[in-house]
């Protein structure tokens, strides 16, 4: 940690009751005491791990190989170069992809850099190897998002290293993070009595929704710790380390630190013979148990949307949005957005009221008409949540619930869409393109063109009525979509505008 500050404790409420899961159990159990302190005495042996020294460059390859050693490819592992104090240094990001949500994230993170009075076993290399041995642990498994365990530099010096990631990939790269968990001297003195971790909260005044996240996802890792491991769990408030530049940028965030601050902090003294081994390996299943609940979990499914997603609306119909989802919602407060699609104005703002939410469904009336003859997206706060089980997250990666309303002069055939029809949401679109099928019985081929026409995609279909493709490394601009069988053909135009 880079102040001492006094940590303001709060009663933990019964909230958001959690269940132990075997197969999380399972894995914590195969968190080993034995190779925590081997890789704690490494640590110590590269000795004081100041900003530009050998010893911090030498850590850094070592990070780097004991993520090869376990069997992560060198794709996996990525770096951030950045400059301070006329040095270049480097964040360590190794990232294990979601078999779900490819493109939403759990970050883990811990600093790797000291300060120029010691070799800072516990501060930091306490979550330095804690992020290695759930590292190992997770590497085998299947988890429906992905995962990001980040090493940060310089956060001695002032959190450089992690305001640099915010600011130059984080926020550019617009990437969703469900949740960030930091764990910053996490491995007790050992001449205290280390009975309870601290789970430490966003209470800043900057965003009060990003707060009752931060509250909800932190009183469920309390809860978690009490489960997996023989810990009790204190509520405490965030400050002073790697999840800071986070939480300003609007992000959820929350960290592990231990039940008393070492004696040892910031001295030549802070070494493995001064640290609870056993007390640091509890906090470790604490943080592995709480990365798997957060990064297993499914998040809550819309199951109908009115207006539907790509419907083609007008004037008179459009003065009330309804968005339904598999499970009960849980309010959260923030604002709903309707913007233009041509030019991303908003074009009406909603505060979000508890009333608003109807068991499984938000239901809003609309302040005045939309436009006809204009395209419209609705933007749904990241910070609802269902129940215990998490944020929403949406499948495009970009942490908003997203779909296109078009609203235009009707037909003079018909104005109701055809149930034969092909339908395509949302259009235009990004990550993700749903594409809804008439009832084709017969076999039918599906191909996808660009706007040199051509060939893009091909897939054969028997009996099928909805697909969801990954275009997310598709190129922006114009694509065609066809259905075909022996009797009839169905074509649609869509754009990937990001």
């Amino acid at each position: 940690m880079l102040l001492n500050l006094l940590l303001w404790q709060v009663a933990m409420p019964t909230l958001y009751a959690q269940h132990m899961q075997d197969e999380i159990a399972a894995a914590v159990s195969q968190v080993s005491m034995e190779r925590l302190e081997s890789l704690l005495r490494e640590y110590e042996q590269l000795g004081i791990k100041n900003i530009g020294s050998q010893n911090l460059e030498a850590t850094r390859a070592w990070i780097k190989q004991c993520y090869l050693d376990m069997g992560y490819s060198p794709e996996q592992i990525s770096e951030y170069a950045f400059s301070y104090a006329q040095k270049t240094l480097y964040n360590i990001v190794l990232t294990k992809k979601g078999n779900l949500f490819p493109h939403t994230y759990i970050y883990l993170s811990a600093h790797y850099d000291s300060t120029p009075n010691g070799p800072g076993v516990n501060d930091n290399g306490s979550g330095t190897v804690a992020l290695l041995e759930i590292a190992r642990i997770i590497q085998s498994k299947n988890l429906p998002y992905s995962v990001r365990l980040v090493h940060f530099s310089a956060e001695e010096v002032g959190l450089i290293g992690s305001k640099r990631y915010v600011e130059e990939v984080a926020k550019p790269q617009n990437i969703a993070i469900r949740a960030l968990i930091n764990l910053d001297e996490i491995g007790g003195d050992k001449n205290k009595r280390n009975t309870f971790v601290y789970c430490e909260r966003d209470e800043s005044n900057v965003s009060t929704v990003n707060n009752a996240i931060s509250a909800h996802f932190t009183q469920r890792m309390a809860n978690i710790t009490k489960l997996y491991t023989s810990l009790d769990a204190v509520i405490s408030h965030a400050y002073a380390s790697d999840y800071m530049p986070f939480e300003a940028a609007g992000y959820n965030i929350m960290g592990f630190y231990e039940s008393y601050q070492t004696a040892h902090y910031h001295s030549s003294t802070d070494l493995l013979q001064n640290m609870d081994v056993p007390y640091f390996h509890k906090v470790v299943q604490a943080a592995l148990a709480s990365l798997l609940h957060f990064s297993s979990e499914i998040p809550p499914q819309i199951e109908r949307l009115s207006p539907q997603a790509g419907d083609s609306l007008y004037q008179s119909q459009i003065d009330k949005l309804l968005i339904e989802y598999d499970r009960p919602l849980q309010y959260f407060g923030g604002k709903l957005q309707i913007r233009r699609s041509s030019d991303n104005q908003i074009v009406q703002s909603i505060a979000l009221e508890p009333s608003h939410i109807q068991g499984k469904s938000i239901q809003i009336a609309l302040r005045e008409a939309l436009s006809p003859g204009q395209n419209y997206y609705v933007i749904i706060p990241f910070g609802w949540v269902s129940d215990a089980h998490g944020v929403l997250t949406d499948s495009l990666g970009k942490g908003q619930w997203q779909f296109y309303i078009k609203n235009e002069t009707p037909p003079l055939n018909n104005d109701a869409p055809k149930p034969q029809e092909m339908r395509l949401y949302p259009n235009p679109t990004g990550q993700e393109l749903h594409i809804q099928l008439p009832d084709v019985k017969t076999q039918a081929t599906l191909r996808i063109v660009n706007s040199e026409g051509k060939l893009i995609y091909e897939q054969l279909l028997t009996n099928t009525t909805s697909i969801r493709l990954d275009i997310s490394q598709w190129a922006r601009g114009v694509y065609f979509i066809k259905v075909e069988t022996e009797q009839k053909q169905w074509t649609q135009r869509f754009e990937k505008v990001f």
